[in-house]
């Protein structure tokens, strides 16, 4: 049977929630979110081309965030790895070399729209390895941050 639980709050924990209370509030005030349904085509369209829609959408947003910020920042998607016991997740980091080679010439007027294409192709494939490589359990993430921690316990600067 289920049991209530009795914590002991110190003056140390009760400050370090307050805190956590206090920057969490901060974060949620400072979030913008407007949802927008788009028609203008779906993933139908976006399969009947060979592109997958995921791909198509991180590819989106890292343009859509060089627009917005004028530079591209790490970006993290989750991928799940359902093959593994209990199920796992690995980090895809979109913001690839052909991504960025994407963006920019997608903002180049001087650029011919075949040259564009052929390099959002590229972009969206690069993403589409990198979440098969994830999915398998090929990942880098998981274990550089393993090793990380690793070296945060064995006293050694990471």
């Amino acid at each position: 049977m289920p049991r209530r639980l009795t914590w002991e709050v110190d003056e140390v924990l009760e400050k370090a929630l307050a805190h956590a209370t206090e920057t969490a509030t901060t974060l949620i005030a400072n979030h913008k979110l407007k949802t927008v349904w788009f028609k203008g085509f779906g993933k139908k369209f976006l399969k009947a081309h060979r592109c997958q829609p995921d791909s198509f959408m991180q590819v989106a947003l890292q343009l859509a965030y060089y627009r917005d910020q004028g530079t591209f920042t790490a970006t993290y998607e989750s991928a799940t790895m359902r093959t593994f016991l209990h199920g796992r997740t690995e980090c895809i980091r979109s913001c690839t070399s052909a991504c960025k080679d994407f963006v920019l010439a997608f903002e180049d007027a001087s650029v011919a729209t075949d040259v564009k294409l052929e390099k959002f192709r590229a972009a969206a494939q690069a993403h589409l390895f990198f979440l098969q490589q994830c999915m398998l359990g090929q990942g880098v993430d998981r274990h550089l941050l393993g090793m990380r921690v690793m070296a945060f316990y064995a006293g050694l600067e990471p």
